[in-house]
């Protein structure tokens, strides 16, 4: 019986059951599992505890068996079955399994039919222990571990427990911290970013991150340990086993709320008690400290223990400068710290500004910025350890009234500053150091409050470190380093020899013989000019002159050092350097190779850089804009000279192009081109970068920004921008280049802001806004200074015009000169129909009035700077506009033409009627045209005279619809003299007339040529087709009557065939059994001639071996077997043959028989399916026995009778 809601483990695939774990697993030596299982009474009896009737607990059970086990199949056997109880514990989370009812009827020899659940018994069956026992029956042996033990694979628990204590698992740390008895090892079994830590107060606790790692998610939460009053120790068992090193890695922004609210982005919030970071890996980002504590007692590390097992980094995230491991506060009170061992990695500095002590005895502490730590407590002490700093000392005190002692450890500082600084505001303290070595001087301007004590001994300079010691004279500093550059041939830069200590009588001499060409005067001054090449090696001494009859005054300083020979600096650039466009920033460095001396300067030897760049000796840089107005290729020589020889010389190019425009930062030969690519992604920014001559089109599927558009027209006719889209243009000066169209032309969204828009045309408005497509012809003008004109805003067929509030006072005077400047005395004309509703389409500045003098048309209205209403009458209206703004004021005359456009509009539907029929009518034509195509491929009479028919049909269709043109082109044509007649009382604007004039005119064209070819067409098919159709009668009868006669000699044909296929099929089944006959008679004389050769070898042989071998008296017999006639049958040699008596190893030989029947030389029968049923087949076998040492070879042969069923 299985547990509730448990599969059997037989229940998928692949899944191993108990017996077939134990057998896939079973070592050497281990009997092989007979009967049921049966596990002792006491491994039953803990598994009836009510912890051990969960899911979990059975889960947790499997993970203890694991480390007894060996690796290899029984183990992955093991983790098969504990993948399938996680699988439960997902689906049946919270609920508890029984592994069986009862326990107490079970005894040690049997398990009966309480047997426990299939995962369990194949554990139980895996025999791998000394605790269970597999055997039908008798005692088991007692257990020789525990159900607990091995749990220390804790990873491997239900998917949803985080932390574990002993056996119990919890899904919380919080949970677990709840749990926790004084001294608990609380152990992390994975790792994850959504649980946000815990709670700690009054505990004490060993966290175990067991080389898994808690994160948090960014501006959401992050794992916080407030700890109060407690004792907790965090530390990482899996890295001393060199396994993953766990911990803690924080995100730069976090809101989590654990431990106090205020503090929730520090992963230890101390308050009280001690806190120990023994090992792992603990990691901040940018203003994000790793502690903030207040009167706690934090340890970093073990004593000894090796650096590795603790790491602290602290990471610079954004423009953050502070990463601080115990935070500044004035929360902060008490607190001592200790660092004993770890690697600290911190952007700002390792900072204790507290009241307490801080030791380090150990460790790596390194900053990137300030100094390494921070101090402005009361007592620091230095025990051991590395402290650096990439930026300043590697301690700064900041506090008054401080003790700092230094015995061991090593401090190194960025070379410019002291080990030890002091800060500005301290003025008291006292520092006692005793031992350890420093990068630079240990102190240096230390103030009178502040006592420095070295014992008995000094600071000291020896091997490139500073040290406590005795002094023994003055140590000369300067490194080799210092030197700089040794060139054979190139003088050296003097190099002032220096001492620690920095004495005035001191006097330098050489020890060891300086290189060949260097000089060293007494007051420790290097130079001169090396002549030769290689590894050099010299020594020099500084001496106390104040002091020479002390044998320690001087101290000698080794140097080897290279000199290398001077070499030329040959460049590494490409001749042909990046493309250059006109405008744009441009910047190359062009770079030359390794060489001695190292400092080269560079020069232009011949030919000319792009105008516009320039060219910077020391870097080899050129940069700048390049102008110009055509693509051009300029080349020019570069030579690079560093005082060796003659330098090197190379010739570059570089390729100028023009820029027509460019989206964002790319350049493009056209303006055009800008725009089209800009087209394909939404809301690019477009822009010129000098003016450029093209007329540009904006598609409609644009949403363009232009930066600036600097752009004159064609003089050959069309608006220099037309739009058809969304643009906002921002900057430039867009003219007219042809006197016939306008600078602007919108039929979509466009706003111009801050450009001078110019036009000389008389006849055409500077900015046409044309609503051909009334929900996208907008425009809005905004600081926009307008020039020339007829007007220098048309608004017609339902635009929009939008003018931002107070131009008219501002920028009038500049643009339109209260309309003076343009032909027709008005800035803009707006072409509105009779009886048509504004919607708002025209729109000036709020703070207009319209002049006493004007009056609107009948039906309008005009109200905070909006114009609405329908117009009843007809006419032309100018309507003046005053704007007064702060001392601004100006006027515009805005002209309204009201036309009764009736006549117009039945003329430009009967246009379009006309239009549609003369598309029907081309369609027409061109169907008759393909269908005549057609015909002609025709080859075969009739089905000429079929497609010529077809075509004609056609023909006579698209004349009908020519027909028709003709008809409504004509009807166009009048509706169009009748607008013309009426246009000038109606106030019908003339091009309007002249367009659709034209348009009936071309449309009549078009229907008379079309109906004239129509006609021809139909008159020659007409023709054609009745000429065609009496051919097709006569080719018809003459194919019937050749069919009919190609019918009967086929069917002659077909017979004759027939008679001679019969013949030849009896001929040839003749001729094969021919070849049948004389191939077997061929045969059995062949096999009659082996068998007799055969025999007599054999017999030859035993007569040879009988003269000095013992008789081998095998004897042979054939037996009946059984084959059957559809399938092929195999017998043994056992079934097949009788041999006894043989001495040495047995072959078998066909003589001779069917062919379908083969004896392999082991003897065994083959028997091919095809053999007839019911009868019986005689196989001849020859069976020879070898022999061995004292028995001589033999044979016999025997008969093999094969009969064949079904």
């Amino acid at each position: 019986m299985r547990a509730a809601g448990m599969k059997p483990a037989t229940a998928r695939a692949g899944r191993p059951t108990a017996r077939r774990t134990y057998r896939a697993c079973r070592p050497k030596g281990q009997p092989a599992l007979r009967g049921r299982v049966h596990p002792p009474r006491e491994v039953l009896l803990s598994l009836g505890t009510r912890e051990s009737r969960t899911l979990s607990a059975e889960l947790s059970f499997l993970f203890s068996m694991r480390d007894a086990l060996p690796a290899g199949g029984c183990r992955r056997h093991l983790l098969s079955l504990a993948a399938d109880r996680k699988c439960a514990i997902r689906a049946q989370e919270g609920r508890e399994t029984h592994m069986r009812k009862s326990v107490g009827s079970v005894g040690r020899g049997q398990l009966g039919k309480r047997v426990l659940s299939g995962a369990m018994a194949a554990v139980l069956a895996v025999g791998m222990m000394p605790a269970l026992a597999f055997a039908g029956e008798g005692e088991a042996p007692e257990p020789a571990m525990s159900l607990t033990a091995g749990m220390q694979a804790q990873e491997d628990v239900a998917a949803t427990s985080i932390a574990a204590i002993g056996d119990a698992t919890y899904d919380t740390l919080q949970a677990a911290v709840d749990a926790a008895q004084p001294g608990d090892t609380i152990t992390i079994l994975a790792d994850s970013s959504d649980d946000t830590g815990a709670k700690i107060e009054n505990k004490t606790l060993i966290i175990d991150f067991a080389g898994h790692t808690l994160s948090g998610v960014e501006g959401v939460k992050a794992p916080v340990f407030g700890m109060k009053g407690s004792d907790v120790t965090f530390k990482d068992s899996s890295a001393a086993a060199g396994g993953k090193l766990g911990g803690i890695s924080l995100p730069s922004k976090v809101t989590a709320d654990n431990g106090r609210e205020a503090l929730a982005s520090s992963p230890f919030d101390v308050e009280g008690g001690k806190l120990t970071l023994e090992s792992g890996e603990y990691t901040t980002q940018g203003t994000v400290r790793l502690i903030w504590a207040s009167g706690a007692d934090i340890f970093f590390g073990k004593q000894g223990a090796d650096d590795a097992l603790l790491r602290i980094n602290m990471a610079k995230s954004g423009g953050s400068t502070s990463a601080e491991i115990v935070g500044q506060s004035p929360y902060v009170e008490a607190i001592n710290v200790e660092v004993n061992s770890g690697v600290f990695s911190a952007v700002q500095y390792f900072s204790s500004s507290l009241l307490g002590t801080m030791t380090v005895r150990g460790g790596q502490i390194s900053t990137e910025l300030d100094a390494a730590i921070s101090y402005a407590g009361t007592e620091l002490k230095i025990e051991g350890g590395t402290i650096e700093s990439n930026a300043s000392s590697a301690i700064n005190i900041t506090g008054n009234n401080f003790n700092l002692s230094m015995s061991e450890g090593t401090l190194i500082s960025d070379g410019s500053n002291s080990a030890i600084s002091l800060g500005s505001k301290v003025s008291a303290g006292s520092i006692e150091i005793t031992g350890g070595k420093f990068s630079s001087v240990p102190l240096d301007n230390v103030p009178a409050g502040v006592v420095v004590d070295y014992g008995d001994r000094t600071v000291v300079y020896k091997d490139g470190w500073y040290t406590i010691g005795s002094y023994e004279g003055p140590a000369i500093t300067t490194k080799a380093s210092d030197f700089g550059e040794l060139v054979k041939g190139f003088a050296i830069n003097d190099v002032q020899l220096t001492t620690f200590p920095s004495l005035e009588n001191c006097k330098f001499e050489v020890v060891d013989p300086l290189p060949e060409g260097l000089t060293l005067n007494d007051a420790g001054i290097l130079s001169g000019t090396p002549a030769i090449s290689g590894d050099c090696t010299f020594s020099v001494k500084a001496i106390d002159t104040s002091d020479e009859g002390n044998p320690n005054s001087g101290a000698i300083a080794s140097y080897t050092v290279t000199i290398v020979e001077p070499s030329v600096p040959d460049f590494i650039t490409d001749a042909s350097l990046p493309e250059a466009w006109t405008g744009l920033n441009y910047k190359v460095t062009i770079e030359a190779g390794a060489c001695m001396p190292s400092k080269v300067t560079y020069s232009i030897a011949s030919g000319e850089l792009p105008a516009g760049l320039k060219f910077d000796a020391s870097s080899c840089t050129i940069s700048g804009r390049p102008s110009g107005t055509e693509d051009s290729v300029y080349r020019f020589t570069v030579k690079a000279d560093n005082g060796y020889a003659e330098g090197s010389t190379k010739e570059f190019s570089i390729n100028v192009n023009v820029t027509g425009g460019i989206v964002g930062t790319t350049p493009y030969h056209t303006l055009q081109d800008a725009i089209d690519a800009g087209a394909s992604e939404p809301g690019s920014t477009i822009g010129t970068v000098a003016n450029v001559v093209e007329n540009v089109i904006i598609p409609a599927d644009a949403n363009l920004i232009a930066s600036r558009m600097d752009c004159t027209g064609l003089p050959d006719g069309g608006s220099t921008v037309t739009n058809n889209g969304e643009v906002v243009i921002n900057n430039g000066t867009i003219v007219a280049g042809s006197k016939n169209d306008p600078a602007v032309s919108n039929y979509g969204t466009m706003t111009i802001n801050r450009a001078t828009l110019e036009s000389q045309s008389t006849d055409n408005p500077l900015v046409l806004v044309s609503g051909r497509d009334a929900a996208k012809a907008k425009l809005t003008l905004i600081n926009c200074g307008l020039k020339g004109g007829k007007y220098q805003i048309e608004v017609a067929d339902g635009g929009y015009c939008t003018i931002q509030d107070n131009w008219i006072a501002r920028y009038s005077k500049n643009s339109i000169g209260n309309g003076e400047l343009n032909q027709e005395g008005a800035a803009v004309l707006v072409r509105l129909k009779k009886g048509v509703e504004l919607d708002g389409q025209i729109v000036v500045g709020k703070n207009s009035t319209i002049d006493e003098g004007s009056s609107l048309p009948d039906g309008l209205s005009f109200a905070n700077g909006i114009f609405a209403g329908a117009p009843t009458s007809i006419g032309i209206f100018d309507v003046k506009l005053n704007e007064q703004y702060s001392r601004y004021s100006g006027s515009m005359i805005v002209r309204f033409q009201v036309a009764d456009t009736s006549d117009l509009d039945a003329a430009i539907e009967a246009s379009e009627t006309a239009k549609a029929a003369s598309d029907e009518a081309n369609a027409a034509a061109k169907a008759a045209a393909e269908a005549k195509g057609a015909a002609d491929s025709e080859e075969g009479v009739v089905a000429k005279a079929a497609a010529i028919e077809a075509a004609q049909e056609k023909a006579e269709a698209a004349l009908e619809k020519a027909q028709a043109a003709k008809a409504a082109a004509d009807a166009a044509i009048e509706a169009a003299d009748n607008a013309a007649q009426s246009a000038e009382a109606n106030y019908v604007d003339s091009a309007a007339i002249e367009q659709v004039v034209n348009t009936a005119s071309d449309l009549q064209d078009a229907a008379n040529q079309a109906l004239a070819a129509a006609q021809t067409e139909t008159q020659v098919l007409t023709a054609v087709a009745a000429a065609y159709g009496a051919a097709a009668q006569v080719v018809t009868a003459a194919e019937t009557a050749q069919k009919a006669a190609e019918s009967e000699l086929a069917v002659a044909k077909d017979a004759q065939k027939a008679a001679e296929d019969k013949a030849a099929k009896a001929e040839e089944a003749k001729k094969a059994a021919d070849e049948k006959t004389a191939a077997a008679e061929k045969k059995a004389n062949e096999a009659a001639a082996s068998q007799k050769v055969a025999e007599d070898k054999a017999k030859a042989a035993e007569d040879t071996a009988s003269k000095s071998l013992k008789k081998n008296t095998m004897t042979v017999k054939a037996k009946t077997v059984k084959a059957k006639a559809k399938k092929a049958t195999k017998v043994s040699a056992k079934k097949a043959f009788t041999v006894k008596s043989a001495k040495g190893k047995v072959s078998y030989y066909k003589v001779n028989g069917n062919a379908k029947i083969t004896v392999s030389a082991k003897g065994k029968v083959t028997v091919k399916k095809g053999l007839k049923k019911g009868k019986t087949y005689k196989v001849k076998v020859l069976v020879v026995a070898k022999g061995d040492k004292s028995y001589a070879p033999t044979f016999k042969t025997a008969k093999l009778k094969v009969k064949i069923t079904k």
